[in-house]
Protein backbone atom coordinates (compact mmCIF):
# COMPACT_ATOMS: atom_id res chain seq x y z
CA UNK A 1 0.00 0.00 0.00
CA UNK A 2 1.48 3.46 -0.92
CA UNK A 3 -0.86 4.82 2.58
CA UNK A 4 -0.03 3.36 5.62
CA UNK A 5 -2.77 4.10 8.48
CA UNK A 6 -2.54 3.08 12.01
CA UNK A 7 -5.13 0.15 12.67
CA UNK A 8 -6.12 0.71 15.88
CA UNK A 9 -7.94 3.75 15.44
CA UNK A 10 -9.85 2.82 12.13
CA UNK A 11 -13.41 1.47 12.05
CA UNK A 12 -13.47 -2.07 11.49
CA UNK A 13 -16.40 -1.72 8.89
CA UNK A 14 -18.65 -4.65 11.01
CA UNK A 15 -20.79 -1.95 12.75
CA UNK A 16 -22.66 0.93 13.64
CA UNK A 17 -21.03 3.54 15.61
CA UNK A 18 -23.00 4.13 18.56
CA UNK A 19 -24.68 7.98 19.03
CA UNK A 20 -24.35 9.93 22.30
CA UNK A 21 -27.75 10.49 21.98
CA UNK A 22 -29.59 7.00 23.38
CA UNK A 23 -32.90 7.71 21.23
CA UNK A 24 -31.38 8.46 17.85
CA UNK A 25 -32.40 6.91 14.73
CA UNK A 26 -31.91 6.78 11.09
CA UNK A 27 -34.33 8.90 8.96
CA UNK A 28 -33.31 7.31 5.61
CA UNK A 29 -33.52 8.87 2.04
CA UNK A 30 -32.46 8.53 -1.16
CA UNK A 31 -28.94 9.61 -2.13
CA UNK A 32 -28.17 10.05 -6.06
CA UNK A 33 -24.64 10.98 -7.05
CA UNK A 34 -23.64 12.96 -10.47
CA UNK A 35 -23.16 9.86 -12.03
CA UNK A 36 -26.85 8.58 -11.43
CA UNK A 37 -25.75 5.81 -8.71
CA UNK A 38 -27.77 5.59 -5.94
CA UNK A 39 -27.79 4.03 -2.23
CA UNK A 40 -29.85 5.08 0.99
CA UNK A 41 -28.68 7.45 3.37
CA UNK A 42 -29.48 7.35 7.21
CA UNK A 43 -29.75 11.09 8.18
CA UNK A 44 -30.83 13.33 11.50
CA UNK A 45 -34.49 13.05 12.01
CA UNK A 46 -33.80 17.06 13.70
CA UNK A 47 -31.47 17.72 10.66
CA UNK A 48 -33.21 21.33 8.91
CA UNK A 49 -30.01 21.74 6.63
CA UNK A 50 -28.69 18.78 4.89
CA UNK A 51 -31.15 16.36 4.84
CA UNK A 52 -34.01 18.04 3.22
CA UNK A 53 -31.94 19.26 0.37
CA UNK A 54 -30.15 15.76 -0.07
CA UNK A 55 -34.06 14.58 0.06
CA UNK A 56 -35.40 17.07 -2.60
CA UNK A 57 -32.15 17.22 -4.68
CA UNK A 58 -31.05 13.81 -4.44
CA UNK A 59 -27.67 14.79 -2.96
CA UNK A 60 -25.66 17.92 -1.43
CA UNK A 61 -24.84 20.24 -3.64
CA UNK A 62 -21.48 21.41 -2.06
CA UNK A 63 -19.85 17.63 -3.10
CA UNK A 64 -20.70 18.03 -6.92
CA UNK A 65 -17.60 18.66 -8.22
CA UNK A 66 -15.08 16.06 -5.80
CA UNK A 67 -15.48 13.55 -8.59
CA UNK A 68 -15.01 15.69 -11.64
CA UNK A 69 -12.13 15.00 -14.02
CA UNK A 70 -11.05 12.19 -11.09
CA UNK A 71 -8.28 10.05 -12.42
CA UNK A 72 -9.11 6.44 -14.28
CA UNK A 73 -6.29 4.95 -11.65
CA UNK A 74 -8.09 5.58 -8.32
CA UNK A 75 -6.39 7.69 -6.03
CA UNK A 76 -7.08 9.22 -2.42
CA UNK A 77 -9.78 11.07 -1.21
CA UNK A 78 -9.54 12.75 1.66
CA UNK A 79 -12.23 13.70 3.83
CA UNK A 80 -12.10 15.56 7.13
CA UNK A 81 -15.43 16.89 8.78
CA UNK A 82 -17.26 13.64 6.98
CA UNK A 83 -20.22 14.87 8.94
CA UNK A 84 -22.92 12.02 8.01
CA UNK A 85 -21.05 11.27 4.69
CA UNK A 86 -23.02 13.37 1.61
CA UNK A 87 -19.38 13.96 0.16
CA UNK A 88 -18.13 10.10 1.20
CA UNK A 89 -20.74 8.57 -0.58
CA UNK A 90 -20.47 10.60 -4.01
CA UNK A 91 -17.17 9.84 -4.23
CA UNK A 92 -17.60 6.50 -3.49
CA UNK A 93 -20.68 6.42 -6.15
CA UNK A 94 -18.74 8.36 -8.93
CA UNK A 95 -14.96 7.09 -8.62
CA UNK A 96 -12.65 4.53 -7.94
CA UNK A 97 -10.99 6.28 -4.99
CA UNK A 98 -9.75 5.12 -1.83
CA UNK A 99 -11.98 7.30 0.42
CA UNK A 100 -9.93 7.87 3.85
CA UNK A 101 -12.70 10.05 6.02
CA UNK A 102 -12.50 11.47 9.77
CA UNK A 103 -15.50 12.50 11.85
CA UNK A 104 -15.44 12.98 15.56
CA UNK A 105 -18.91 13.33 16.22
CA UNK A 106 -20.71 9.97 17.60
CA UNK A 107 -24.00 11.91 16.72
CA UNK A 108 -22.58 12.53 13.15
CA UNK A 109 -20.63 8.81 13.06
CA UNK A 110 -24.08 6.45 13.80
CA UNK A 111 -25.83 7.92 10.55
CA UNK A 112 -22.46 7.93 8.40
CA UNK A 113 -21.95 4.05 9.57
CA UNK A 114 -25.35 3.07 9.05
CA UNK A 115 -25.48 4.06 5.74
CA UNK A 116 -22.07 2.32 5.01
CA UNK A 117 -23.09 -0.97 6.60
CA UNK A 118 -26.26 -0.72 4.52
CA UNK A 119 -23.82 -0.73 1.30
CA UNK A 120 -21.96 -3.43 -0.44
CA UNK A 121 -19.57 -5.01 1.40
CA UNK A 122 -17.07 -3.66 -1.76
CA UNK A 123 -18.07 -0.19 -1.04
CA UNK A 124 -17.48 -0.53 2.39
CA UNK A 125 -13.61 -1.80 1.56
CA UNK A 126 -13.08 1.26 -0.31
CA UNK A 127 -13.31 3.59 3.21
CA UNK A 128 -11.18 3.67 5.60
CA UNK A 129 -12.81 5.98 8.56
CA UNK A 130 -11.25 7.32 11.60
CA UNK A 131 -13.91 8.41 14.38
CA UNK A 132 -11.48 10.70 15.47
CA UNK A 133 -10.80 14.52 15.54
CA UNK A 134 -7.52 15.99 13.82
CA UNK A 135 -5.66 18.42 15.15
CA UNK A 136 -2.38 20.35 15.82
CA UNK A 137 -1.81 18.30 18.65
CA UNK A 138 -2.89 14.68 20.45
CA UNK A 139 -5.56 15.85 23.21
CA UNK A 140 -8.68 15.36 24.36
CA UNK A 141 -11.37 17.82 23.50
CA UNK A 142 -15.23 18.46 23.70
CA UNK A 143 -17.21 18.68 20.61
CA UNK A 144 -20.71 20.91 20.74
CA UNK A 145 -23.26 19.91 18.05
CA UNK A 146 -26.11 22.13 17.04
CA UNK A 147 -29.47 20.81 17.26
CA UNK A 148 -31.23 21.97 13.92
CA UNK A 149 -27.61 21.60 11.89
CA UNK A 150 -25.79 18.69 13.68
CA UNK A 151 -22.96 19.37 10.66
CA UNK A 152 -22.26 22.57 12.85
CA UNK A 153 -19.94 20.90 15.02
CA UNK A 154 -17.56 23.03 17.07
CA UNK A 155 -14.57 21.70 19.20
CA UNK A 156 -13.77 23.07 21.96
CA UNK A 157 -16.90 26.11 21.92
CA UNK A 158 -20.14 26.88 20.91
CA UNK A 159 -20.59 29.28 17.36
CA UNK A 160 -24.11 29.84 16.79
CA UNK A 161 -25.32 29.60 13.09
CA UNK A 162 -28.36 32.29 14.16
CA UNK A 163 -28.98 33.33 17.54
CA UNK A 164 -31.53 31.25 18.88
CA UNK A 165 -29.68 28.36 18.27
CA UNK A 166 -29.56 25.08 20.53
CA UNK A 167 -26.82 22.44 21.53
CA UNK A 168 -26.66 19.49 22.49
CA UNK A 169 -24.45 18.44 25.51
CA UNK A 170 -20.56 18.76 25.19
CA UNK A 171 -18.92 15.61 24.53
CA UNK A 172 -15.87 14.03 24.85
CA UNK A 173 -14.07 13.24 21.84
CA UNK A 174 -10.28 12.37 21.01
CA UNK A 175 -7.68 14.58 18.89
CA UNK A 176 -5.25 13.29 16.86
CA UNK A 177 -2.39 14.70 14.32
CA UNK A 178 -2.90 13.75 10.80
CA UNK A 179 0.73 12.67 10.43
CA UNK A 180 0.15 10.45 13.63
CA UNK A 181 -2.23 8.62 11.70
CA UNK A 182 -1.47 8.20 8.15
CA UNK A 183 2.13 7.99 6.47
CA UNK A 184 2.94 7.45 2.88
CA UNK A 185 5.41 3.97 1.90
CA UNK A 186 9.13 5.22 1.53
CA UNK A 187 9.44 2.71 -1.50
CA UNK A 188 6.60 4.92 -3.25
CA UNK A 189 6.96 8.70 -3.34
CA UNK A 190 4.11 8.90 -6.17
CA UNK A 191 1.12 8.51 -3.36
CA UNK A 192 -1.71 10.63 -4.99
CA UNK A 193 -3.90 12.84 -3.47
CA UNK A 194 -6.35 14.70 -6.40
CA UNK A 195 -8.95 16.28 -3.26
CA UNK A 196 -8.96 16.96 0.02
CA UNK A 197 -12.45 18.31 1.46
CA UNK A 198 -11.95 20.21 4.72
CA UNK A 199 -15.19 21.46 6.75
CA UNK A 200 -14.25 21.51 10.17
CA UNK A 201 -16.36 24.49 11.73
CA UNK A 202 -13.22 26.44 12.63
CA UNK A 203 -10.47 24.23 13.43
CA UNK A 204 -9.10 23.70 10.06
CA UNK A 205 -6.00 26.05 11.13
CA UNK A 206 -4.74 23.55 13.69
CA UNK A 207 -5.69 20.73 11.36
CA UNK A 208 -3.40 21.70 8.65
CA UNK A 209 -0.63 22.27 11.04
CA UNK A 210 -0.77 18.74 11.98
CA UNK A 211 -0.60 17.27 8.97
CA UNK A 212 2.92 17.56 8.47
CA UNK A 213 4.53 16.83 5.21
CA UNK A 214 0.96 15.40 4.09
CA UNK A 215 0.13 18.80 3.37
CA UNK A 216 2.33 18.59 0.39
CA UNK A 217 0.94 15.14 -1.33
CA UNK A 218 -2.48 16.87 -1.40
CA UNK A 219 -3.64 18.91 -5.06
CA UNK A 220 -6.77 20.46 -4.44
CA UNK A 221 -7.96 21.18 -1.34
CA UNK A 222 -12.14 22.63 -0.64
CA UNK A 223 -13.02 24.44 2.23
CA UNK A 224 -15.36 26.90 3.64
CA UNK A 225 -13.54 29.91 4.76
CA UNK A 226 -16.19 31.21 7.90
CA UNK A 227 -14.64 33.88 9.64
CA UNK A 228 -16.64 33.98 13.05
CA UNK A 229 -15.93 29.86 13.81
CA UNK A 230 -12.20 30.65 12.65
CA UNK A 231 -11.93 33.37 15.16
CA UNK A 232 -13.51 31.35 17.60
CA UNK A 233 -10.24 29.49 17.63
CA UNK A 234 -6.94 30.78 18.93
CA UNK A 235 -4.40 31.03 16.20
CA UNK A 236 -6.88 31.18 13.80
CA UNK A 237 -8.17 33.47 10.92
CA UNK A 238 -8.64 33.45 7.21
CA UNK A 239 -4.85 34.87 7.11
CA UNK A 240 -3.56 32.44 8.77
CA UNK A 241 -5.46 29.52 6.41
CA UNK A 242 -3.60 31.20 3.28
CA UNK A 243 -0.46 31.59 5.06
CA UNK A 244 -0.17 28.19 5.56
CA UNK A 245 -1.50 27.07 2.18
CA UNK A 246 1.37 29.49 0.75
CA UNK A 247 3.97 27.76 2.90
CA UNK A 248 3.55 24.19 1.45
CA UNK A 249 2.83 25.25 -2.11
CA UNK A 250 -0.68 25.94 -2.52
CA UNK A 251 -2.72 28.65 -4.02
CA UNK A 252 -5.75 29.93 -3.02
CA UNK A 253 -9.03 30.09 -5.87
CA UNK A 254 -12.33 31.29 -5.81
CA UNK A 255 -14.49 27.78 -5.74
CA UNK A 256 -17.06 29.40 -7.90
CA UNK A 257 -15.20 31.09 -10.64
CA UNK A 258 -11.72 30.12 -10.57
CA UNK A 259 -10.10 33.78 -10.01
CA UNK A 260 -6.99 34.15 -7.38
CA UNK A 261 -7.72 34.92 -4.26
CA UNK A 262 -4.30 36.53 -2.64
CA UNK A 263 -6.05 37.77 0.32
CA UNK A 264 -8.85 37.12 2.21
CA UNK A 265 -12.29 38.44 0.92
CA UNK A 266 -14.90 40.99 2.62
CA UNK A 267 -17.40 38.15 3.43
CA UNK A 268 -18.64 36.39 6.42
CA UNK A 269 -18.34 32.67 4.56
CA UNK A 270 -17.04 31.78 0.97
CA UNK A 271 -15.73 28.97 -0.14
CA UNK A 272 -12.13 28.72 -1.87
CA UNK A 273 -10.05 26.31 -3.68
CA UNK A 274 -6.46 25.77 -2.07
CA UNK A 275 -4.55 24.16 -5.33
CA UNK A 276 -0.78 23.81 -6.84
CA UNK A 277 -3.05 24.10 -10.24
CA UNK A 278 -4.76 26.41 -11.54
CA UNK A 279 -8.47 24.56 -11.40
CA UNK A 280 -11.00 24.52 -14.05
CA UNK A 281 -14.12 26.15 -12.54
CA UNK A 282 -17.66 26.24 -14.77
CA UNK A 283 -19.07 29.81 -13.33
CA UNK A 284 -22.30 29.59 -11.14
CA UNK A 285 -25.05 31.37 -12.55
CA UNK A 286 -27.38 33.90 -10.48
CA UNK A 287 -29.69 32.07 -10.05
CA UNK A 288 -27.99 28.76 -9.14
CA UNK A 289 -27.01 30.66 -6.14
CA UNK A 290 -30.08 32.35 -5.15
CA UNK A 291 -31.47 28.94 -5.20
CA UNK A 292 -28.80 26.91 -3.18
CA UNK A 293 -29.46 30.16 -0.49
CA UNK A 294 -33.36 29.33 -0.30
CA UNK A 295 -32.59 25.78 -0.24
CA UNK A 296 -30.02 24.83 2.20
CA UNK A 297 -30.78 27.65 4.19
CA UNK A 298 -34.74 27.80 4.14
CA UNK A 299 -34.32 31.41 4.17
CA UNK A 300 -32.08 34.55 3.76
CA UNK A 301 -31.36 35.26 7.31
CA UNK A 302 -28.69 38.14 6.54
CA UNK A 303 -29.47 39.89 3.37
CA UNK A 304 -27.10 41.91 3.20
CA UNK A 305 -24.34 39.08 3.42
CA UNK A 306 -25.85 37.43 0.32
CA UNK A 307 -26.40 40.39 -1.21
CA UNK A 308 -22.47 40.80 -0.80
CA UNK A 309 -21.91 37.14 -1.68
CA UNK A 310 -23.41 37.70 -4.93
CA UNK A 311 -22.15 40.97 -6.20
CA UNK A 312 -18.28 39.02 -5.24
CA UNK A 313 -19.80 36.62 -7.51
CA UNK A 314 -20.84 37.92 -10.36
CA UNK A 315 -18.88 41.21 -9.73
CA UNK A 316 -21.61 43.47 -9.15
CA UNK A 317 -23.91 42.27 -12.01
CA UNK A 318 -26.55 40.02 -10.59
CA UNK A 319 -29.76 40.60 -11.97
CA UNK A 320 -32.42 43.60 -9.56
CA UNK A 321 -34.59 40.66 -9.35
CA UNK A 322 -32.33 38.51 -7.38
CA UNK A 323 -32.08 41.30 -4.55
CA UNK A 324 -35.56 41.30 -4.25
CA UNK A 325 -35.65 37.16 -3.78
CA UNK A 326 -33.22 38.28 -1.01
CA UNK A 327 -35.71 40.29 0.74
Amino acid sequence: EKLVMRPDVLWRRDSVIPSSQADQACVWIGFRSTTGAGAQMCTHESDKVIAPTIRKHGRWPDCNMLADGWPDGGGIYLDVGANIGACVLEVLLSTPATVVAFEPNPVNLFPLTSTLMKMDQSYRDRVYLFPIALGANGTEAIINTAVDNPGNSVVGTQVKDHKDQVFLPPVGIRVMRMDSLLSFSMKSRDLRIPIMKLDAQGFECNILRGMGALLREVTTIQMEMARKWLSAQPGCSEAVILDIAAKNGLRAYSKSDGKPLPQPLDLEVYDILLSRDEPQVVPLHAFSVWRAYTEVLGRAPDPKGAKDHLNFLFGGGTEPQLFEMLQ
